[in-house]
């Protein structure tokens, strides 16, 4: 078990002696200037993000006490954690994970040591370390372009339907194009537990990620050790290589080595997809050989960028799969992974889709149905030994245990949910799983039963979902044949405007180790000037409504007074995070165009019932206002940056 969860770290040839060289002339010489210092913003974000309930690690530390005594101990720990930065060490005691083997899902043996995974858990002290680190990482990720557009895992607004769909909208181009679409669905041996620590380092070089943490990154990674108990023994080892898992920082390590085999280019159509250790390649081409050929190109590439980065292919879990909307057949097509001989396959698993080399969906669609009529039959058994088997948890089981089973990546399938044979399939399990939650006649009328139930039929809930995650991912690959089919259901919806318009927050331009705005919730108590005291501070108040329609309104006043009041009414469908985000978007839009403030105070409330809306008095001469209500939030922007502020997208209602 030791040797084969921590591997020893394999020779070097020509080639990684090059790469161990590059890494140590890249940080031996000491980095320029002083490390920017952990801000007190940066500490209490990483604390209290930490999940509570979870195992401790060796320290026997809770994340518990850790966020109940922060208050007492912030100051020590914010001077540990700058001390971990000016001297750029992960310290040592830290680096020991006690490591816990739990078995890998959906394995019909479990009698390899394959199919088991080693989970390491770290002290809450190493976690909050490396959560700062992260911090900064993602900030450097997200500002310099780090990370290719083809990476689906442990990204923000990334998830395993948009890695769907990017495949799925390049296997519906070729079709349209009367081509042949060749996938080959990679697997890497062991990625996370044998990643080459100097490739990791490399990568972090290459794009110019600044010295100290690079160095942190290096420290966090050399001299680990893991105890692995098993029974009433444990053993302590050496860590040599790969990130381990369950670790804050090492699915980012992960993304960043794995960046560049994602940006590979080739001068022949194809698609290449990574969730994870994860890799998927796609080529098309009018002849299916032509096509096969183009992928063992790519194939090829793949295995010597692993041989570089000392990875490995696992040629017997690699599946082919030649798909066509014709009839063919492909004895003599294959792809060679290390000598041994792939043939195509007629199904594939895709990050729990099930694919067939027609894309019909259908034995996709078959296999959901099954598994969540299996669930619900299950659940109402338990129901019925325990609480009692009635409508009203059987509703509840089947809206949030059931229904999800056959709705996960439906906008993906959207296509399928309209056609005769997929409108006949989800009813028939709709309607079984309606007729156990109401006790109803077998021979009653479907409609009848979605009334009974208040349920609507499961084809325009699909309909549904896929035309929010078309509206909330216009700028990601959408499935065109989804869309033309949900298009028919909901009309102009490509001309709606976009969901969500401003994901991260308004400031996100500042680097996270300067001071961000602060949000405080006010108590009921509390008394406001409506203008502020010191000169060169803007106080913005912001409303919203939101009833049969809904707005904002906007005061901003200086130590002078009044400076804009706007009022604006917004279309009934917008959502309250969207009259929030263009509200404060115009706000700054205009301190930042007119104004040259050194601080920005917001205040924010959703009642209806606030100061400002309610009182007109403080048009008048009213210059102190008592709240009345609790809801109201303030959050102080200090060093107020106009850059910022007109970096926030525009949104047209």
């Amino acid at each position: 078990m030791q040797d084969t969860f921590f591997p020893e770290n394999p020779p070097s040839g020509s080639s990684h002696s090059e790469i161990e060289t590059s890494v140590c002339a890249a940080l031996s010489s000491p980095s320029l200037g002083s490390n920017p210092p952990v801000t007190l913003y940066e500490l209490s974000a990483a604390v209290f993000s930490l999940k509570t309930g979870t195992s401790p690690g060796l320290d026997r530390i809770t994340p518990e006490l850790i966020q109940s005594s922060y208050n007492v101990t912030k100051c020590h720990l914010l001077a540990l954690m700058n001390a971990c930065f000016h001297l750029e060490i992960f310290p040592d005691q830290w680096k020991l994970a006690k490591v816990t083997v739990i078995g890998k899902p959906n394995k019909l043996d479990y009698s390899s040591l394959n199919s088991f995974r080693p989970i390491s858990v770290a002290n809450c002290m190493a976690k909050i370390l490396e959560k700062i680190i992260l911090g900064r990482l993602m900030w450097f990720a997200r500002s310099s372009n780090w990370l290719s557009d083809s990476q689906h895992g442990f990204l923000e607004g990334r998830s395993t339907e948009t890695a769907a769909h990017s495949l799925v909208s390049h296997i519906e181009s070729a079709f349209s194009s009367k081509e042949h679409a060749a996938c080959a669905f990679f697997d890497i041996i062991s990625a996370f537990d044998s990643a080459w620590h100097p490739a990791i380092l490399l990568a972090l070089v290459k794009r110019s990620c600044p010295p100290y943490l690079t160095k942190l990154v290096r420290s966090f990674l050399s001299n680990r050790k893991a105890r692995l108990s098993l029974a009433n023994e444990s053993v302590e080892t050496k860590v040599n290589m790969g990130c381990p898992q369950g670790g804050v920082l090492s699915p980012f390590l992960w993304t960043i080595l794995a960046d560049d085999l994602l940006r590979c280019s080739f001068p022949f159509h194809f698609v290449i997809i990574g969730y994870a250790d994860d890799i998927t390649v796609c080529v098309s081409h009018k002849d299916q050989a032509i096509a096969c050929q183009n992928l063992q190109i790519v194939c090829d590439f793949i295995a010597k960028w692993c041989g570089k980065n000392k990875l490995s292919l696992n040629a017997l879990k690699t599946i082919l799969m030649i798909m066509s909307r014709k009839r063919c057949e492909t004895p003599d097509l294959c792809i060679l992974i290390n000598g041994v001989k792939i043939v195509p396959s007629s199904e594939a698993k895709f990050l729990g889709f099930l694919l067939d080399n027609r894309l019909s969906w259908l034995p996709h669609e078959s296999a959901k149905c099954i598994a969540a009529k299996r669930a619900l039959h299950g659940a109402a058994s338990c129901l019925r030994a325990t609480w009692g088997c009635d409508k009203v948890k059987l509703t509840s089981v089947y809206k949030v245990v059931v229904e999800p089973i056959l709705l996960y990546g439906c906008a993906v399938r959207a296509a399928f949910a309209k056609t005769k044979r997929g409108v006949k399939l989800l009813r028939s399990w709709q309607r079984t799983a309606i007729l156990l939650m109401t006790h109803a006649f077998k021979t009653a009328p479907t409609d009848a039963l979605l009334l009974l139930s208040n349920l609507i039929p499961i084809e325009l809930h699909i309909a549904e979902i896929t035309a929010l995650r078309f509206l909330s991912w216009r700028a990601y690959p959408f499935s065109s044949l989804s869309l033309n089919s949900v298009s028919n259901t909901i009309p102009h919806l490509q001309d709606l405007p976009k969901l969500d318009v401003t994901s991260r927050r308004y400031y996100a331009g500042n680097s996270p180790w300067k001071e961000q705005p602060t949000m405080n919730r006010l108590d009921s108590t509390d008394r406001i000037d409506l203008c502020p005291i010191r000169p060169g501070v803007i106080r913005i108040y912001i409303g919203s409504w939101k009833t049969e329609s809904c707005g904002f309104r906007i005061l901003i006043t200086d130590h002078s007074g009044m400076i804009q009041n706007q009022t604006m009414a917004l279309p009934a469908t917008t959502t309250h995070r969207q009259v929030i985000s263009f509200a404060t978007a115009s706000a700054l839009h205009y301190v930042s165009n007119h104004l040259t403030p050194n601080e920005v105070e917001l205040y924010y409330s959703n009642s209806l019932i606030t100061f400002y809306f309610t009182s007109k008095s403080w048009e008048c001469t009213a210059s102190v206002l008592h709240i009345k209500t609790s809801d109201l939030v303030a959050i102080t922007i200090r060093n107020f940056d106009p850059g910022t502020a007109r970096q926030t997208p525009d949104y047209t209602p």
